[in-house]
């Protein structure tokens, strides 16, 4: 996610976003933590989402005044929810109430992967996981770790060489103050939830070519660039050999007679009270941009295509 001020960093999915104070009313979300395998799923035809995100965190600011509205995940769900009425939105929370904690991060998110299995083998399945989440590595540490040269033309060629020398690594080997052991074994449980037919989409970062995101190593999923409303690239993406899709990752929040919209069916997904409040009209500040964005974009657009 890529937004206008940064009066205050957050390192929020492996990507850079900013938090300016909130002051506005808190959205009331429904979402799970790290445990899924409880949670009731829809009857086909109808598909099961999971949205693994920040749901507790309000740090998007919808009407432009500098002051954050609601959660990332509010906004990457509600972008699913809007195009998808059908479907059943399963929300997950993994980040710490406060502050960045590299570690809580990737345990809970080994603790959902298991939760997502445990789904899988009693007969029940997401049809899609939309992913806001990264750990993100700069090429030329990792290069250095390992032992040869990785870059973004050759990351794609060189991913299962990577994998090995990450999985033969010791415990002490780690990237960005997180173990690469711990991500490897993250990698396998993702390939094994890809391998029973559910498509998982990732963000590919907001890091232009200066880094990637390990978890697009793992096979068969979807990795999401970012592109303008138009189909140029944008500076802010992940442009690699691992990013196989790009959808538009710039979102506008346009004011309506009750809120604010931003999945852009002219229907408030916000109302006024539930803002900051010191603006009652989108500001051109309100506006947001990221490759968390182009991501449920990409899913939404290959399910309703699957319906068609």
């Amino acid at each position: 996610m890529r937004l206008r001020i940064n009066p205050k960093i957050l390192l929020f999915a492996g990507l850079a976003s900013t938090v300016p104070m909130k002051i506005c009313k808190k959205q009331s979300v429904k979402f799970a933590d790290c445990i899924v395998d409880t949670v009731s799923f829809a009857q086909k035809p109808a598909k099961n989402i999971l949205v693994i995100d920040n749901f507790r965190s309000d740090n998007i600011d919808i009407n432009g005044d500098f002051l954050c509205d609601v959660s990332h995940g509010f906004v990457t769900s509600s972008m699913i929810e809007k195009n998808l009425p059908d479907a059943k939105v399963v929300k997950c929370h993994i980040f710490p109430e406060k502050g960045i904690n590299q570690d809580f991060v990737v345990n809970r998110f080994d603790s959902l992967l298991t939760s997502v299995l445990e789904c899988i083998e009693k007969g029940k399945k997401f049809d899609a996981i939309n992913l806001s989440l990264g750990f993100s590595a700069k090429y030329n540490v990792l290069s250095k770790k390992l032992g040869f040269n990785i870059t973004p033309e050759n990351i794609a060629e060189n991913a299962q060489k990577v994998r090995n020398v990450m999985e033969k690594a010791d415990n002490q080997l780690k990237v960005q103050c997180f173990s690469v052991k711990k991500v490897v074994g993250i990698l396998e449980k993702m390939d094994k939830i890809t391998s029973k037919g559910t498509k998982i989409y990732i963000a590919a970062g907001n890091s232009s070519d200066r880094c990637f995101n390990l978890l697009t190593l793992a096979d068969n999923i979807v990795s999401v660039g970012g592109v303008d409303k138009k189909g140029n690239f944008v500076v802010y993406s992940d442009r690699n050999t691992l990013v196989n899709r790009f959808e538009n990752g710039e979102v506008i929040s346009k004011s309506v007679d009750s809120g604010f919209d931003f999945t852009g069916d002219g229907i408030a997904d916000v109302k006024k009270e539930e803002t900051s409040a010191f603006f009652n009209f989108a500001t051109v500040f309100a506006r947001f941009e990221g490759t968390s964005f182009a991501t449920p974009r990409a899913l939404v657009k290959d399910l309703l295509k699957n319906n068609e």
